[in-house]
């Protein structure tokens, strides 16, 4: 079996944001999280911060975040079909309520 990988010893801070780039940002490449990377100090080889970023696809946080997702871009398309309001805030916050009941089963206060 291989070593660990040690980008799995990044500061929490460092990965948190890592994993928000490459799950919310899906257009940047691998090239693009590695220069991030180096701008913030953690030289590391391309292949190896693959391997890091598909093993946390793959992980039950990506997964959720990735439901979490659809359902936001759902509960964005009801909300814009029924909303009354002209404001895009106003759309946004009912989007989010209905969200929030989706998800949560509750409303928001």
């Amino acid at each position: 079996m291989g070593r660990k990988s040690t980008l799995n010893s990044l500061p929490a801070n460092v990965s948190a944001e890592l994993l928000h780039r490459y799950f919310e940002q899906p257009s940047l490449t691998i090239d693009d999280h590695h220069s991030w990377l180096a701008d913030q100090g953690y030289e590391h080889s391309r292949s190896s911060l693959h391997r890091y970023l598909l093993g946390k696809s793959e992980s039950p946080e990506a997964q959720e975040i990735s439901e979490d997702r659809l359902i936001r871009m759902r509960c964005l398309e009801v909300a814009s079909s029924v909303y009354n309001g002209s404001d895009q805030a106003g759309l946004i916050d009912f989007s989010e309520s209905l969200f929030s009941y989706v998800r949560y089963g509750k409303t928001q206060s």
